[in-house]
């Protein structure tokens, strides 16, 4: 028997397996975050969380409303959103760059894809593409905004059932 050549197969096999538990199906930086203290960081459900579709921003400059396309949401579907942005003024914001984010904070895990903002509709507001929920439970949808050289974020609270 070859043992340089089996050897080499069980190196192969072992990279595999290992590539295979590292896998989290997702963007980089979205997977399990361990704590130095090696527990998990999730967070429990807020006892009574604000469900609004329209906020504020973190720092008050925009007032960001989020919107589905499907009604009611649904699980393992891939959707689109419109994100509507305002100044805190109620002028409309145009042309702003806009990053998605989130997930189940509980779960301590992203979106099982990568939403993006993917146009510019005119009238303040914007495509959002790629959104799937995986499972029931709560969910958060961080937009970070960038516009005129200010930059602010929101976070929504989705609970699907």
């Amino acid at each position: 028997m070859n043992y340089k050549k089996l050897l080499i197969q069980h190196i192969f096999v072992f990279f595999i397996m290992l590539l295979a538990a590292c896998d989290n199906n997702g963007p980089p930086g979205e997977g399990m975050q361990v704590s130095e203290t090696g527990s998990n960081d999730t967070q429990q459900q807020p006892v009574d969380p604000d469900l609004s579709t329209t906020r504020m921003s973190a720092g008050e400059l925009y007032r960001v409303s989020i919107s589905s396309e499907l009604e009611p949401l649904e699980l393992n579907r891939l959707h689109g959103w419109t994100v509507h942005v305002e100044t805190a003024h109620g002028n409309l914001v145009e042309d702003a760059e806009i990053s998605v984010s989130g997930g189940m904070p509980e779960h301590n895990h992203g979106f099982p894809t990568a939403p993006r903002v993917t146009e510019y509709l005119g009238n303040g507001d914007y495509s959002m593409q790629g959104v799937r929920f995986s499972m029931p439970g709560w969910w958060e949808m961080h937009l970070k905004i960038m516009a005129d050289g200010q930059s602010d974020e929101v976070v929504f609270n989705l609970i699907l059932p």
